[in-house]
């Protein structure tokens, strides 16, 4: 009899921590939905008034919501950026790795990667605006701001980009007379340059002329070929 009593306790124990685990479960999930949707409605929110000007209230409303649910993921702007920034690096990354992976050409990898981020600026402007607003300066600052997985993430695939640029001096496609850190900082710098002066401009140059400008700029600093940079 008392054993089958312990039996008993024992499998109500086991029930009710499925129960637990399960709503937690469901809570996590619950979670994530919301902060997905006012992550949604912030990048919307920001397009239309612009990183200075918005309010939480804005975003709040924009979100079908009232300010003190968004209060209850985020503190101020900033995190609601900072979580823009985490969104947008998990889907940025991918298509930079495609760019590493689509060609044996290392100086080719590294102007797809630059094609690939112009494109990726270009639909996705609001966002970098508010980027750049709320860290201005500050690129080690916004890989701070990313989850350590993420920056892992990015540390590899920074990796990448560093064995591309010591394949193109092994082959001559551009300087020597600079390590291969040094070039990845001039290039990183440049591009970061680039994009904060596009932010200020009221209407962006062509998509093809943008990338001519930048990729003209880099491999004027490197040495390497323009010719692929041409208008197709």
């Amino acid at each position: 009899m008392l054993l089958t009593m312990q039996r008993r306790s024992g499998e109500n124990e086991r029930v009710v921590m499925k129960m637990n685990d399960r709503s937690q479960t469901f809570k996590s999930r619950r979670h994530d939905a919301n902060t997905q949707a006012l992550i949604e409605a912030a990048e919307v929110a920001i397009a239309r008034k612009g990183y200075d000007r918005v309010t939480m209230r804005d975003i709040a409303a924009e979100a079908g919501c009232v300010p003190g649910t968004l209060y209850l993921y985020f503190r101020n702007k900033r995190e609601v950026v900072k979580a823009l920034m985490v969104r947008h690096s998990g889907l940025l990354l991918p298509l930079l790795m495609e760019a590493v992976a689509a060609t044996s050409d290392p100086l080719e990898k590294l102007r797809l990667i630059t094609q690939k981020s112009v494109d990726y600026f270009n639909r996705n402007r609001s966002v970098f605006k508010a980027i750049f607003a709320a860290h201005p300066g500050k690129p080690d600052e916004l890989m701070a701001s990313l989850p350590a997985r993420m920056r892992r993430n990015w540390g590899a695939f920074h990796q990448s980009e560093l064995e591309a640029i010591r394949q193109a001096q092994a082959q001559g496609k551009i300087r020597r007379d600079f390590p291969p850190e040094s070039i990845w900082k001039f290039m990183h710098g440049v591009f970061v340059g680039f994009l904060d002066e596009l932010n200020a401009y009221e209407a962006l140059p062509e998509q093809e002329d943008q990338m001519q400008m930048l990729w003209g700029l880099l491999t004027g600093g490197i040495g390497g070929e323009e010719r692929r940079h041409a208008k197709r």
